[in-house]
């Protein structure tokens, strides 16, 4: 089992499973999700049960919402910072251009692997990785 993403950003030491991404992106705003440049880590049924979520609850949200971002100069393709693109209580996407000039590396903060209790402020990560402070809804199940 790979645990380092070939694309986008590496999940921190104690993350098994994750996605990444490298997205092509303009200054207009286009975000083209290039299918060879995307990569999952993680155990087999790990990884299909983050990638089921992905696809059938996540979609294309995290792509929308980045090209908004790119449109109303709110993220520049020649930034260095992290930007939440998408977050619900099982899933956040994050994003980096990392002053590519053409591109922004994408990755998943996926709360099934990280132990959280109640809420995700008890999770024993930084709070860089992990957006804590809402409630986490313990009747949400992921599709296997």
């Amino acid at each position: 089992m790979n645990d380092r993403l070939r694309f986008g950003i590496n999940p921190p030491a104690g993350i098994q499973t994750g996605w990444g991404a490298r997205w092509i992106i303009d200054p207009d705003g286009r975000v083209d999700q290039v299918c060879d440049r995307t990569d999952a880590i993680g155990p087999d049924d790990r990884r299909d049960e983050l990638l089921g979520y992905l696809n059938d609850h996540v979609g294309d949200a995290p792509q929308q919402t980045a090209q908004q971002l790119l449109e109303l100069g709110e993220l520049s393709w020649s930034d260095d910072t992290r930007v939440t693109l998408y977050e619900d209580e099982v899933v956040t996407v994050v994003a980096n251009p990392r002053r590519s000039y053409g591109h922004v590396d994408c990755t998943t903060r996926w709360f099934h692997d990280v132990g959280c209790g109640p809420q995700r402020s008890q999770c024993k990560l930084s709070s860089l990785w992990l957006s804590c402070g809402r409630q986490r809804d313990p009747s949400v199940r992921v599709r296997t």
